[in-house]
This record gives structure tokens, sequence and C-alpha cells, in this order.
């Protein structure tokens, strides 16, 4: 159940190039690199992550970089793009609000 300001799964994923970590993660069971799609995968506990029930709001570390989300099998898929679009691997802190 959402808190009073609707937040369910928030974190920050940083992407040493080898390895993903996710530091201060609230309701995240795991987020890992896809290298055939070039985005994370955000597995969320107890959450099927959809467009239509969450939003996602993401914040790349770079400040010459941009993000988009999308879904997949209840997993937030997020794509980190530098400053000619190419997905990237990457740094970024995201939350997840229901709609009330």
């Amino acid at each position: 159940m959402p808190g009073p300001n609707l937040i369910v799964a928030m974190g920050l994923v940083s992407d040493n190039g080898s390895s993903v970590s996710v530091y201060r993660g609230y309701n995240v069971s795991s987020c890992v690199w896809n290298p055939t799609l070039t985005c994370y995968e955000v597995t969320l506990t107890g959450i099927e992550y959809s467009p239509i029930d969450y939003v996602a709001h993401i914040e790349p570390w770079d400040l010459n970089h941009g993000a988009y989300t999308t879904n997949l099998s209840g997993m937030l898929l997020v794509a980190v793009l530098d400053s000619g679009g190419n997905a990237v691997r990457g740094t970024f802190s995201f939350t997840v609000v229901a709609f009330p």
C-alpha cells in the first residue's frame, strides 16, 4: 500500500560498467543490465510495473544523459541515453509513484 506521498518504490542504481548495484532501494528486488535490450531491468517487490497504474521518474546522474522507461513482464525497464540518443550504461535514481 502506498504511503501518503504515493511512492511505492525508489532507489539509486549505480553501474561501474561491469556490475550494477542498488543503493537505498525501497521495494526493489533487483536491477540488472540487459545487453540485448540495452536497458536496465528493475524488478520491484510485490509490484507488477505498468504505465497504466504507475508513473516512473528517472534522473540520470550525468547531466548530458537522458532516460526513458517502458515495461516488460511486470518489470520497469530503464534506458539511459547519451547526448546522441544512444543507450548507455550509467548511474540514475528513480521513483515509482502509484496513480491514486
